[in-house]
This record gives C-alpha cells, structure tokens and sequence, in this order.
C-alpha cells in the first residue's frame, strides 16, 4: 500500500513538476471562476439599480 503511494506521489521522479502543474492548474481555474461570479455579481447589480 505505502509502495503504490509513494509511486504516485513521485511519479518515477517527474512528481514535483506534475503536482505543480496540476496545483497551478487548479489556481489558475479557481480564480477565474471567483473572476466570473464577481462580474456576474456587479452586473446583477447595475441591472436591478436600472
């Protein structure tokens, strides 16, 4: 059990790169959703003020 998860967690030694492409991967997803629901916020916004 501890063999399989150090294999998939160093990855035959490529392990640091992929975990930090997939954890900037999820950064940059993350903040472009937090981007999306702040502008559709605003625009509900000016919406209803009309």
């Amino acid at each position: 059990m501890l063999e399989n998860f150090n294999n998939l967690l160093y990855m035959d030694g490529n392990g640091l790169f992929v975990w930090f492409c997939m954890a900037f991967f999820v950064l940059v997803v993350s903040l472009n959703i937090l981007y999306a629901i702040k502008k559709k916020r605003q625009l509900i916004k000016l919406i209803r003020s009309l």
